[in-house]
């Protein structure tokens, strides 16, 4: 999907995508030749077309790839390999059988949902099959389990407690890893997207919580989350809202957030930008410059800054 922004990206400015969508075609195709009787992408593969696993829901992006290609090329072995690799999700959707799609956690997971969801509306809107549909309304519900519709309350003298930090709208990540998140942005998009396949308005307010949650803790010279100005933009991964903790209790207690790490930023301004290109009505916001390193500013990683990085209790 990457290789699809891009060439999308290189049109939007007069460039040359072709390169770029050549590169997910070559991946489409070769799901498209090889996929198993039983449709199951799984997510790992011989470079000579034999799955060697079939577990959890990483095969899901490939029907969301193989949908997208479709939908630019109207080529029906996308199509045809599409039907039955949306069945597989669809029927573990329903059946409530999602897990295994996070990165570290082997385990159920709220991304399992959601990486099905996104496949099978990309899939309905292709295939039209009523099915598919129906396994995605079954994702969202999954995925709506892990939202939290309610604001812990946290000690005053805590970092989340001084900044009056609402966790309503905010996503727990797994049964192996309990604390909040800010992906509920992305799946926003998404419940925006079955709101308007259903008709059912319930999806929209979840999006509207999810939206806001994701609008708090991003460092900026109003608040900089206890960092100088070349961290401004950054937004902690996780944020501690029980005495559960990924690396130490008296580093990152209850009430604390900690972990500036890429993907954050990456994924909640990308799905802002998602949101207003899709459904403006729904996000207002600007894109601010940060203040950007200079020659003379000492190293902000190696050991020690990664240590430092992950200790936020009184920030």
């Amino acid at each position: 999907m990457a290789f699809l922004g891009l060439a999308d990206a290189a049109a939007a400015v007069g460039g040359d995508g072709s390169r770029w969508l050549e590169q997910a075609r070559a991946l489409g195709d070769f799901f498209a030749a090889h996929l198993p009787s039983d449709g199951n992408p799984g997510k790992w593969w011989t470079p000579a077309g034999v799955r060697v696993d079939d577990t959890g829901t990483n095969g899901a992006y490939i029907v969301w790839l193989l949908a997208e290609l479709h939908a630019r090329t109207r080529d029906g072995r996308y199509l045809s390999a599409l039907r039955p690799a949306a069945d597989v999700f669809a029927a573990s959707a329903i059946r409530g059988d999602l897990s295994g799609d996070t990165l570290d956690a082997l385990c159920i997971d709220k991304e399992a949902g959601h990486a099905v969801l996104r496949a099978l509306l990309a899939a309905w809107r292709e295939t039209g099959d009523p099915t598919h549909l129906e396994g995605a309304v079954a994702a969202a519900r999954f995925t709506e389990t892990w939202v939290f519709g309610w604001d812990v309350p946290f000690d005053p003298r805590t970092p989340l407690g001084r900044r009056a930090f609402s966790t309503t709208g905010g996503t727990s990540v797994s049964v192996a890893h309990h604390h909040l998140d800010p992906y509920g942005v992305a799946i926003a998009l998404d419940y925006l997207r079955l709101q308007r396949a259903t008709g059912d308005g319930h999806w929209g307010r979840v999006a509207a919580w999810m939206i806001a949650y994701c609008a708090q803790l991003v460092s900026s010279a109003r608040d900089d989350l206890g960092r100088d100005a070349r961290f401004h933009g950054w937004q902690p991964e996780q944020v501690n809202h029980t005495d559960w903790a990924y690396w130490s209790g008296r580093a990152s207690p209850r009430g604390s957030f900690y972990s500036d790490i890429a993907w954050v930023p990456a994924l909640t301004l990308g799905a802002l930008l998602d949101l207003r290109r899709e459904f403006p009505e729904a996000v207002d916001f600007t894109v601010e410059r940060p203040a950007l390193p200079g020659s003379g500013d000492p190293k902000a990683f190696g050991v020690f800054g990664r240590w430092v990085g992950r200790w936020n209790r009184w920030a």
